[in-house]
Order: structure tokens, then C-alpha cells, then sequence
């Protein structure tokens, strides 16, 4: 399996110039626009036509009225009634208690020879490994409720009509949503002191990027 270091620019291509449904696209917060890179923008600037789905209904209004095209809907259960070239979910699915009911509403709304590009932290990583071996569990976010590996990944979509084609481990040196300087000089340190274990080891990154294309019944 490969390793890049820019998750960005790797869903930046893959979007260029195509008709993309970005689920999730909130990114938990508005906030989050703050970081140096904000997937959805990123997606809109690129692709020739983007529509974002979450269902945090303030936010997307919010997003409305600032000019992106959105909906508020269930990401694991929704029917737009448009197909897309391209279904982006970044940093969703473990999230979700429905990834199944998910990966089949991103089936109905990709054309035959349309894309799955998903991102999602990584269960055997490096960070969690080191947590466990401390206190017995791994430190995450509360709302994660489901970890994957690309393997166990590559299961879930086969059996949810998905062939998954490409992946890749994400090194990703740079540190996004530090406002305070200190803070990102920190996460810059932690990431650099990691940097040599992705090396030797890629499978112990943080997270990784998947692609997947519908399989035709």
C-alpha cells in the first residue's frame, strides 16, 4: 500500500472538473474553515460542479447563505435524486452507526463508473498503539464510535457493493486547526517525532485514504 503525504491534493485530483456529493462537508464545526485547508472549499474550487450534504441543519444554512450549494440530510439515509461522478466522505464513516445504510445511499447516487473516496483514521496507528500500552484505551474523539483498517475496510465495501481499488497511508506532516502558535509548533514536533516510524512501518499512520467504484449487479 502506498503513502502520500497531502490527503488534499489526492482528493483535489480525483475531484478536478467532476460533478462531486461532498457528505459531510460541516466538518464537525464552521469553525474548522480557520485550518489552513478546508475540504470543502477545496472541493468546490476544483470540481465543476459540488453540492455538500451534513446534517447539521444551522450550519448548512449558514453555508447557504454564504453562497455554497448544500442540503441538511442523514448521511445514511437520503435520496437527492441526482448522480454524481465523484462521493466524497472525509473523516466521516467512523462516525457513523449506519455505515451500511451510508455506503448504500453513496452506491444510488454514483454513476456506473463513478468514485467512493473516503478518508478515516487508522485503528492500528501508531498514536493509538502508544495510548493503549499507557492507559488501556485509546484517547479520541467521543463521537467516534467504529475504527478501521484498511482491510477490514476493503470488507465492508465489498460486501456493501464497493470494489475498493486504491488506498494509501497518510504521513501529512503539517498540523491543521492550531489557531495558537504554540500548540501548532507542538503538533509539528509530535508529527516530525513520528515521521520515522511511518517510514519504516507505513501501516502505523494515522489515518489513510481509500477509492472505490461501484460493482454492477
Amino acid at each position: 500500500m502506498k503513502i502520500i503525504s497531502d490527503r488534499y491534493k489526492t482528493i483535489a485530483d480525483l475531484c478536478r472538473n467532476k460533478n462531486v456529493l461532498d457528505i459531510g462537508c460541516i466538518d464537525h464545526d464552521l469553525k474548522n474553515r480557520r485550518k489552513s485547508v478546508w475540504l470543502h472549499k477545496l472541493i468546490r474550487d476544483c470540481a465543476s460542479n459540488t453540492l455538500g450534504l451534513d446534517y447539521d441543519a444551522k450550519n448548512v444554512e449558514q453555508l447557504i447563505h454564504e453562497g455554497y450549494n448544500a442540503i441538511c440530510a442523514d448521511a445514511t439515509n437520503f435520496d437527492l435524486g441526482q448522480i454524481f461522478d465523484v462521493v466524497v466522505a472525509g473523516e466521516l464513516i467512523e462516525h457513523l452507526v449506519n455505515p451500511a445504510g451510508f455506503l448504500t445511499c453513496a452506491k444510488k447516487h454514483l454513476a456506473p463508473d463513478g468514485l467512493l473516496i473516503l478518508t478515516t483514521p487508522n485503528a492500528q496507528g501508531l498514536m493509538y498503539c502508544v495510548q493503549n500500552m499507557i492507559f488501556g484505551h485509546e484517547l479520541e474523539n467521543p463521537d467516534h464510535v467504529c475504527f478501521y483498517t484498511p482491510r477490514t475496510l476493503a470488507r465492508l465495501l465489498q460486501k456493501c457493493g464497493f470494489e475498493m481499488i486504491e488506498a494509501a497511508y497518510i504521513i501529512g506532516m503539517q498540523p491543521q486547526g492550531h489557531d495558537r502558535i504554540f500548540f501548532h509548533l507542538l503538533a509539528l514536533l509530535k508529527n516530525i517525532m513520528k515521521f520515522p516510524f511511518y517510514l519504516i512501518r507505513p501501516s502505523l499512520c494515522h489515518r489513510f485514504l481509500a477509492v472505490a467504484k461501484p460493482v454492477q449487479a
